[in-house]
């Protein structure tokens, strides 16, 4: 399957391969780094990363017999080793920690446990009859279904204007009783695709928004000029030219943020109002 190219921001992609009458397609999601470099997980189990050296099954679909082909799966028992980092539920209980004995069944550590809402470096994961597991330790795990991966970040998002945006648990839960409000900006510290199998940013203790509800800028303070030959087309934060409204040539505009809509570089100039860093020229740095 080919990768496709993309940015830092961008919508994590699923990528299919092709049909076959009888089976199932092997799919994977692939998202970007800060540099552009793609990470690439399977999507059915979006916690693991897909190495070069790993081989992408079709399966068998279902007749409705007993003799039903379970879909292909790490191998039970084996350590794959994956660096991230995880945290335990801020809402559930804290977290027993087993032991992988040398008949590589797991038992319960019981004198000790992982607190709830903290974050733990793991360099292992392993199935063991069907469970999955993270490693904390030596020989210390912890259940994959009590905690979840996270990479930690620092960036500005802010919301796109069209409506209040919904807010979910890492659990997969959505907050029923609080939104955020329309072009609201937030400071995020981790992303997660632990909900709906998709990014999501933290913007508080266990509050997530959707990545597809916000977009990632930078703060700046500054002025651009416009160019002196022709009007400036005036854009949304998503990219939709507004066609009631363009700025005058050769004026000038504070800016308040920098941000990335498909590839290409644009300052705002008023609230959901962005110009192309191409048709304009920066003044200077207030």
């Amino acid at each position: 399957m080919d990768i496709p190219a993309g940015h830092y921001g961008d919508t994590p992609k699923t990528i299919t391969a092709p049909a076959i009458p009888g089976y199932n397609s092997p799919s994977i999601i692939v998202t970007y780094g800060a540099d552009g470099t793609p990470t690439i997980t399977y999507a059915n189990d979006p916690t693991k990363e897909v190495k070069l050296t790993d081989v992408l099954s079709y399966t068998r679909r279902s007749s409705g017999s007993s003799n039903t082909v379970k879909p292909v799966t790490p191998d039970e028992g084996v350590i794959e080793h994956k660096v991230q980092t995880i945290a335990t539920y801020s809402d559930k209980p804290d977290v027993e920690i087993y032991q992988l004995g040398s008949d590589n069944k797991m038992s319960m550590v019981t004198n000790r446990m992982l607190k709830h809402q903290t974050n733990w470096y793991s360099d292992a994961t392993i199935t063991v009859d069907g469970v999955g597991y993270y490693r904390v330790a030596t020989n210390e795990w912890a259940k994959v279904s009590q905690a979840y991966p996270y990479q930690a970040l620092n960036l500005h998002i802010r919301t796109y204007d069209d409506s209040d945006k919904a807010l979910y648990k890492a659990e997969d839960v959505v907050i029923s009783n609080e939104t955020l409000a329309p072009s609201s900006s937030w400071i995020t510290d981790r992303e997660t695709y632990v909900i709906n199998n998709t990014k999501y940013y933290r913007v508080a203790t266990n509050k997530f928004v959707s990545a597809d509800d916000v977009y990632v800028y930078s703060p700046v303070n500054m002025v651009v000029t416009t160019h002196a030959n022709t009007y400036t087309t005036v854009y949304t934060a998503k990219g939709a030219a507004v066609t009631n409204r363009s700025l005058m040539n050769d004026s000038s505009w504070k800016v308040d943020s920098i941000t990335y809509i498909n590839g290409d570089k644009y300052y705002r100039v008023a609230t959901n109002e962005f110009v192309k860093a191409s048709d304009v020229d920066v003044n200077n740095m207030i």
